[in-house]
């Protein structure tokens, strides 16, 4: 949709109309749907006075035509996520006005099974995300949408709320995007992969409106798999061993310069030891300044610095290793002192064997444990006791801390993050995005 604005000297009101592409059958249909959320907001208004309504009634009353016009601008194969006060754009996505009634009237023919209220659901068929809590909460969820898309080559947008829009990276179409770092509705950093200048890093200040270049690697040995922040400011990436060395760069004010991190005190890589890209998790920071690194293929170990970076300590781990799809994907810490790593080998993904272990000392040592039903290459910590483990052969849930298993599914499945037991977010092959409920466990 465009549509120009004709400034004109004289007191006559401006038109954002006079001049549009959108034909008059368009026209009406938006209006359509301006008129449908007005209606429904005033019965909504109306059941709620009645007491006939669960949970709390947010109106968008006077700023329907923002969520219309917003949601109507998107291709079908688009991606938004509304605010509660944008449920014109729900409408736009093709979500019936008697599906949220019944949400409200707590009916268990609703999608949440009169287990949440309003929009709180998620239909991804027709484009439509339902909002976890505030705009910020739902940035690294349409950030991880967009990067299952550009990962298939996808040509697709993504709008959490009514103004955070993520678009293309401009000089982008060949590169592979694997890892992102988002801070809040305008911050995002975005890590793609590959050899020589094929690994860059690139920044968002204003919601993905426009990304700037801001590392473009020139060593044609380095091959960037990751990177992690402590804060908006200060983060470091990685690239595989050069010469028996892990490459590492840093930065401590918000992208503008990248530096070298020396690695004279860090233990060598060993003979065809590196790290994978597979969930970006490969890297990890913790706290004000501890920073984790683990590795694969003839060795895997867990590298690990108390001050990001400086000096470093490595230990071993039981997860198999030998070959070059073998060994630690992805590592989780729920505090200082205790966390996750998980793995396997990627060419044999129904293996059940050395594909997890955890720590309780800060990293220091790593103890075997089972339950996975598979290879592993992302693991999040839910709270103290939950945590989600998932890969090309499904997904694990543990409720003790790890100490014993349930299998979720056989999807395939990438990476995984969680932000509470309301906000559990996993992307996988073929464009695949999936929202654990864990209200129906």
């Amino acid at each position: 949709m465009s549509a120009k604005t004709n400034l004109k000297k004289s007191n006559e009101p401006l038109s954002c109309t006079s001049e549009t592409s959108l034909g008059k059958e368009q026209l009406l249909e938006m209006y359509r749907f301006v008129k449908m959320t007005r209606m429904f907001d005033e019965k909504t208004v109306t059941l709620k006075r009645q007491a006939k309504l669960t949970g709390g009634v947010f109106t968008s009353l006077g700023q329907e035509a923002t969520a219309v016009g917003t949601a109507f601008a998107l291709g079908e194969q688009d991606i938004i996520a509304p605010l509660i006060r944008d449920i014109g754009a729900v409408f736009v996505k093709g979500i019936l006005p008697r599906t949220i009634f019944a949400q409200y009237l707590g009916r268990a023919n609703a999608p949440s099974r009169a287990t949440d209220v309003q929009f709180h659901f998620a239909d991804l068929e027709k484009g439509f995300v339902g909002p976890i809590s505030h705009l910020g909460d739902m940035i690294p969820v349409m950030t991880g949408i967009l990067l299952a898309a550009r990962m298939k080559k996808e040509n697709r947008v993504a709008v959490a709320g009514k103004n955070w829009k993520v678009g293309k990276v401009p000089d982008a179409d060949k590169l592979d995007f694997r890892d992102v770092e988002a801070f809040d509705a305008n911050t995002a950093y975005l890590l793609s992969i590959g050899n020589g200048e094929s690994s860059r890093i690139y920044k968002t200040i204003d919601g993905g409106v426009t990304w700037k270049l801001q590392f473009k690697n020139t060593n044609e040995k380095a091959f960037f798999d990751a990177l992690a922040f402590w804060d908006k400011n200060n983060g470091i990436a990685m690239s595989d061993p050069i010469d028996g060395k892990y490459v590492l760069i840093s930065t401590d004010n918000g992208g503008q310069n990248w530096k070298p991190v020396s690695t004279d005190k860090m233990p060598n890589a060993k003979q065809g030891e590196a790290a994978f890209a597979a969930s970006g998790t490969c890297l990890l920071t913790n706290g004000k300044s501890d920073v984790y690194l683990v590795s694969g293929g003839n060795d895997a170990r867990v590298f690990r610095s108390n001050n990001r970076g400086l000096s470093w300590f490595v230990a071993d781990t039981p997860i198999v290793k030998g070959t070059a799809g073998s060994g630690i994907f992805s590592i989780a810490m729920q505090d200082k002192m205790r966390g996750a790593i998980v793995g396997g080998n990627y060419e044999k993904p129904n293996e059940i064997n050395n594909n997890l272990a955890s720590t309780n000392d800060g990293g220091k040592s790593w103890i075997a444990g089972k339950g996975l039903n598979g290879y592993r290459s992302g693991v999040a910590f839910v709270d103290k006791k939950t945590i989600i483990a998932v890969g090309s052969s499904g997904s694990d849930i543990s409720f003790d801390g790890g100490k014993t298993w349930k299998n979720l599914d056989k999807e395939n499945y990438n990476s995984v993050q969680a932000k509470g037991k309301n906000a559990i977010w996993t992307v996988g092959a073929n464009g695949l995005v999936a929202k654990f409920l864990m209200n129906k466990q």
